[in-house]
């Protein structure tokens, strides 16, 4: 599944590639837990502690092979998702992409 997500009026900056369990959702954001991010450095996932907030202003999601509206997704879900920051100054981290394992 490709998804491209453009609107010349955003531009984001600092993109990772995360994983984590969903802890909740609501249609404007998603908590995750066991937070780990992908190091290219080191070539592995590197383990964040607590609780990680993600807007979902911007977020598409996948589960089971069909797109979701984000704030669906359930507690306990497992996902990978793109998370990024908005080249604007904002100081939010959004979710770009979000697929569910």
């Amino acid at each position: 599944l490709a998804v491209v997500i453009w609107d010349e009026d955003i531009e984001f900056t600092n993109e990772d590639i995360t994983r984590g369990r969903v802890v909740s959702t609501t249609r404007e954001r998603m908590v995750i837990d066991e937070v780990s991010s992908w190091s290219n450095y080191g070539g592995r996932w590197e383990t964040q502690p607590g609780e990680m907030t993600l807007d979902l202003k911007y977020a598409v999601a996948v589960k089971n092979g069909e797109g979701r509206d984000p704030s669906s997704l359930a507690q306990g879900d497992p996902v990978y998702l793109l998370r990024a920051n908005l080249t604007d100054g904002d100081t939010g981290v959004y979710a770009t992409l979000i697929l569910v394992e």
